[in-house]
């Protein structure tokens, strides 16, 4: 891990990015909160989308771990985050740093990806692909069932934080 980067001494939820909504095969993945829109937000150096706020909730406030955070700056609903929370999953460990430079960390992962190289679709399959997939009409069944799993995730996170992390004032 580069020295510009503190780890932090937070034991790794083994669900920690299924729950944050992570579903990527980086080997280093970002999180930090947006004001705008006001969500999670997930970052792996190619792909930047939103992820589970109750699960960023639930692991940020938790009385286990809140303490090691508190002097981040990692967003909230009314500032930029300056900082972002960094897994790297191979390990598994936290670290946090400076959002610009955890970011320009992430984007090197596009220059060594690991093997094999992704595939590449032609325009015109991307388009075709896209219009099958916008045109789909939305199944209640299936979301309802994201949510449960959601909160499947977001229990299970709790439950291992409550029994695995150690009290910081112990």
């Amino acid at each position: 891990m580069t020295p510009r980067f503190h780890q932090l001494p937070i034991p790794v939820p083994p669900m920690l990015e299924d729950s944050l909504g992570y579903q990527g095969h980086a080997r280093w993945v970002a999180f930090y909160w947006t004001p705008y829109g006001d969500e999670l937000c997930y970052h792996d150096g190619a792909r930047e989308a939103d992820g589970s706020w109750h699960a960023w909730l639930t692991f940020t406030r938790h009385p286990r771990i809140a303490p090691y955070l508190e002097p981040y700056q990692l967003g909230n609903s009314e500032e930029a985050a300056r900082h972002w929370l960094l897994l790297d999953r191979e390990r598994p460990v936290l670290s946090v740093g400076d959002a610009a430079a955890i970011e320009s960390f992430l984007r090197q992962q596009l220059l060594n990806p690991p093997s094999p190289a992704p595939e590449y679709v032609d325009i015109p399959t991307l388009l075709q692909i896209l219009r099958q997939r916008a045109s789909r009409p939305v199944d209640p069944y299936t979301v309802q069932q994201m949510m449960e799993r959601e909160d499947q995730l977001v229990q299970a996170l709790a439950t291992w934080l409550d029994s695995q992390t150690p009290d910081p004032e112990q």
